[in-house]
Formats: C-alpha cells, structure tokens, sequence
C-alpha cells in the first residue's frame, strides 16, 4: 500500500531524513514513532506529495507520489485522509460544514445526500447530533473527534494521524486510540500513526518505526520492541533521561545550530 524507498531530505546544511526505506502494509496500523524534531512532519508532507523528497521515491497504491501529472497525484490524495495534530479546524464553520468540506470540494454529491454522509461519520466518531456547533464549543479531545471524521468524510483507503493524542487528557487520549483501531477494523483502511509518545500506539500497532537522526533505528512488531534490549530504543520507551540519546547540547554545538559551521 505505502512503499518508501531510500529517501533523503535536506533543508540546507540539515539533514532531516537520511535514506529511509520501509512499508506500510494494507489494512494495518503502522505507528512512526521519534522525538520532535526527528522528521515525522517532514515524511506526512512527503505523503500527501506536499513537498519532494531529495533522493528515493515513495509508492502509494502502486504509484509513484512525485509527479509532474496533477490529475494523479489528487487522486492519490483523495485517497489519503490526514488527521492534522492540532485539528486544523475552520473556527468559522460549524461542525457540519467542516466536514461536508472534502465532499463539496471533491464531489458532486446532493446536499441532502452529503448531510446524510455528515451524520454518518460523526456516529462513526461518536460524536452524534454535534452538527450545528462551532469548533471554539467543544473541549479539544471533541474537536479531534470531528477532525476525525472530516479525515475519513471521502472514505479514504489511508489516514495519517499527525500526534492524535497530542494536548489531550487520559481519557480522550484513549478515546482516539480506541477509535483508530475501531475505524481500522470496519473501514479496512491502512492507518499510519506519526507520533512521539509511544504509550498511545504500542498497544494498537501492527508494526513500530522508531526515528533517531532522520534514520530508522528501529523496526518492528511492538512485542519486539518492548523486548529489545538496544539501549538507544530502551531509553525511548521508558522515557529514560540518561542514555544515548542527548537532550543537552554543548556551548560550542548550540552556537554551531545557530551561526552554522563557520565561526
């Protein structure tokens, strides 16, 4: 379904993702897990064909996602359903209409039938009767919820879900991750999870990628993942402060990031 194949991206002098190659298999959840700053954001735009890799190729559906043919790379993207990480909501638009949006945007549905489809993905999210409030009138976990179901409005063979359970109390936290494997199972689709907290997608995942450096450190089912004993990937999950991977950075690098190499 998602096949990436030696990709390299650069942003000047940084090195933002360093020859990764990995697939997403159909109908599974694939959990792409890293610190911030590790080029999770930076791969979800590659996805959607937001931005081009430097090196390498990335097949979605068998087809490649760089492209100078538009008319195929939004088909491919029609395809895609992406649940952005602070919800991305248009504040001035009820709930409703938010998600009737893809639909009217890319369909020549009847009204009448795309306030039916309204309804549908809002149960589907558990979020029934909600269609006349605006987004500022629901506490954030909610919000996700209809960003959800604008995300799966085209009923897309793929949904990428950018750190869902980021801001999110315990419970709506739970919520998300339940209702990630609930629309898993009955949509059939391929779900790739980006996110930094590995708590919410251990228990769901098919297959867990771990990113350190723009590079793959880590691949593998979460059992073997809980069971590795490679210190870098240990720390990671444990949440360790100590250990491979540094949280500080010395005088001389922290001046490096800032001015560059010549000083």
């Amino acid at each position: 379904m998602i096949e990436v194949i030696g990709l390299y991206k650069r942003f000047g002098e940084l090195k933002v993702l360093n020859d990764l190659s990995f697939t997403c298999e159909p109908g599974h959840i694939t959990g792409i897990l890293g610190r911030g700053g590790e080029g999770k954001s930076t791969l979800i735009k590659m996805l959607v064909g937001a931005i081009d890799p430097d090196e390498g190729e990335i097949r979605i559906f068998g087809r490649e996602i760089r492209t100078d043919d538009e008319e195929t790379l939004n088909d491919i993207r029609r395809k895609i359903g992406v649940l952005f990480q602070h919800a991305a909501l248009f504040q001035n638009m009820s709930v409703r209409e938010n998600i009737a949006l893809p639909m009217v945007e890319n369909t020549e549905l009847d009204p009448k039938i795309i306030d039916i489809m309204v309804k549908m993905k809002l149960d589907q999210v558990g979020l029934p009767d909600f269609e006349d409030y605006l987004p500022r009138q629901l506490n954030p976990g909610m919000q996700k919820h209809v960003a959800l179901a604008r995300a799966i409005a085209l009923e897309p063979k793929i949904v990428l879900y950018d750190e869902p359970t980021s801001g999110l109390d315990p419970i709506s936290s739970r919520a998300i991750t339940k209702l990630i494997t609930d629309l898993n199972q009955v949509l059939k689709m391929t779900s790739v999870v980006f996110t930094n907290d590995p708590g919410s997608v251990m228990e769901i995942a098919h297959k867990l990628i771990l990113l350190h450096h723009g590079e793959i450190c880590f691949e593998g089912t979460p059992d073997e993942m809980k069971q590795t004993e490679d210190p870098l990937v240990r720390q990671y999950i444990n949440g360790d402060p100590d250990g491979p991977i540094q949280l500080r950075q010395s005088r001389e690098e922290y001046e490096q990031s800032l001015l560059g190499s010549n000083l």
